[in-house]
């Protein structure tokens, strides 16, 4: 059991980071000098929290049905580490009960 979570968490964490990277300019970023620099610290920071505050955002300022839609597009997202874990969970329970894995 504690095997398979952690080949999960590892698996979601691999797709999660390179979905983040790819949005541009967050994991590595060129300075003036043109010396590209690289921030891991944006992966566990602004990609854990971030969605909560947009979403809370939205709820304060445009309303309950913008937050539901924007919940909606967030689950599907997978530069979100907690969608990407749901979606790796999800896929390894149906290949697990088919007897796949």
């Amino acid at each position: 059991m504690k095997k398979k979570f952690i080949k999960i968490i590892v698996i979601s964490f691999i797709i999660y980071t390179f979905f983040y990277c790819k949005l541009g300019n967050v994991c590595y970023r060129i300075n003036s000098q043109g010396v590209a620099t690289i921030n891991i610290l944006s992966i566990f920071t602004n990609g854990f929290i971030d969605p909560f505050k947009t979403l809370f955002s939205i709820f304060s300022k445009e309303g309950l049905w913008k937050a539901i839609k924007f919940f909606q597009y967030e689950a599907y997202n997978f530069t979100n580490p907690i969608s990407t874990f749901m979606f790796v969970y999800g896929v390894h329970n149906v290949l697990h009960q088919n007897k796949i894995l």
